[in-house]
């Protein structure tokens, strides 16, 4: 029996290993090596990780059984309140009331407290969109969702109409840009707009189409790929403050503050994601790991890379670390990138090295393959530099 140590490099499709024969604690000798190369878990076709339909799956049991839990809250709150009754025979009777009929009507006219119960539960049927993103991405800004909520305000009359999907495609880049920030500005005026009056909520709107006999419910669109009724959170949280206030001129005694808020709780509160474990430091095993926005950490990342890179001539192998003068000029050029993605192409890497004739022809860096045509530069300092990032200084 000899001393062995055991070496493993783990990757997404492989695990390659080595064993070394140790002698007084050292290698000294290659006993055996291989590699196992396995599939990488995802669908051929689409490349999708065989993960996502059962987190898709999982994601909307969870989804559900919230809605179910919060339901049971709301009747509880509702029943304890007055406004909803207690007796199975007296909520099924209930059930025939039309409720954008009485959501609708609460606006104007007195409703009875089992009458109003029965309008703020369909509220919380559904509840309007409302994003856990804390970043300005595409998707938050000029995606499906924001598409369909701006066509909702245009057609509630609270938007001006904007350009079509042919004339925006014509438009040049800064006019497209400047119809962008014209669109946000109005829909955050229209949202305002909406909250300083009563006269208009987005269930009288819904009404107002059921009586023309248009549809009421949210479905996509297959000319425009676009939601037909996609409200926004704010909006139903405008029509329960819109009717708690015109039904408590009629029931100030019923339909109190402490009631109001608890309801409006139960309603409209949306769960917080869910916090993420943080590893431990590397170098450092008492500390956290820092977030990867962090601009030390992309420093370092970028220094790590870089110092790594090398590439073969005909005089031999290179490593750009050897030569700082070359390496500090790469790493400007990541710490600064001009690109939206980011990143810095070894195309111009190469042109920093023939400049300072540290190399010639055709050549290759050890870090260069046919899916990876570069390195991500400082993602921070990129985003930051963007103009939508930091607003005017007074």
């Amino acid at each position: 029996m000899f001393s062995y140590r055991m070496g493993l490099d783990i990757g997404t499709n492989s695990i390659g290993w080595s064993v070394l024969e140790l002698k007084a604690g050292k290698p000294c000798a290659v006993r055996d090596a291989g590699a196992r190369i396995f599939s990488d878990g995802r669908v051929d076709q689409s490349k999708a990780t065989l993960k996502a339909d059962r987190r898709a799956a999982r994601s909307a049991r969870r989804r559900h059984d919230h809605y179910k839990q919060r339901r049971a809250f709301l009747l509880d709150e509702l029943t304890r309140a007055g406004l909803f009754p207690e007796s199975p025979e007296e909520r099924h009777k209930l059930q025939t009331r039309d409720p954008l009929k009485l959501r609708a009507n609460a606006l104007t006219e007195k409703l009875e407290p089992h009458e109003i119960g029965r309008a703020l539960f369909h509220l919380n049927q559904r509840r309007g969109f409302k994003s856990n993103r804390k970043d300005r991405s595409k998707e938050t800004t000029s995606g499906i969702v924001s598409n369909s909520v701006t066509a909702l305000l245009r057609a509630m009359g609270l938007m001006e109409e904007g350009y079509s999907a042919e004339a925006f495609k014509d438009l040049s880049k800064e006019a497209k840009k400047a119809a962008r920030e014209k669109e946000q500005r109005q829909k955050k005026g229209a949202l305002e707009k909406l909250g300083q009056q009563n006269a208009l909520t987005f269930g009288l709107f819904l009404w107002q189409r059921r009586d023309k006999g248009e549809p009421t419910r949210a479905r996509q669109n297959s000319d425009v790929k676009l939601y037909d009724l996609y409200p926004t959170r704010d909006m139903l949280e405008h029509e329960f403050d819109a009717i708690w206030t015109a039904q408590a001129g009629y029931h100030p005694e019923l339909l109190t503050d402490q009631k109001r808020e608890r309801i409006r709780t139960v309603i409209f509160t949306q769960r917080h994601l869910k916090p993420q474990k943080v590893g431990k430091c590397t170098y450092l095993p008492n500390e956290d790991r820092t977030f990867q926005a962090m601009p030390s950490f992309q420093r370092y990342r970028i220094y790590q890379e870089v110092n790594n890179l090398e590439w073969t001539t005909s005089r031999g192998k290179n490593r750009l670390i050897a030569y700082p003068e070359a390496r500090d000029a790469i790493v400007d050029m990541l710490e600064h990138p001009t690109n939206k993605k980011g990143d810095v192409t070894f195309n111009k890497m190469k042109k920093v090295l023939k400049s300072r004739r540290l190399a010639e022809g055709d050549f290759q860096f050890n870090f260069e393959t046919l899916k990876r045509k570069g390195l991500d530069g400082n993602h921070t300092s990129n985003l930051m530099q963007d103009e939508s990032r930091v607003g005017p200084i007074c």
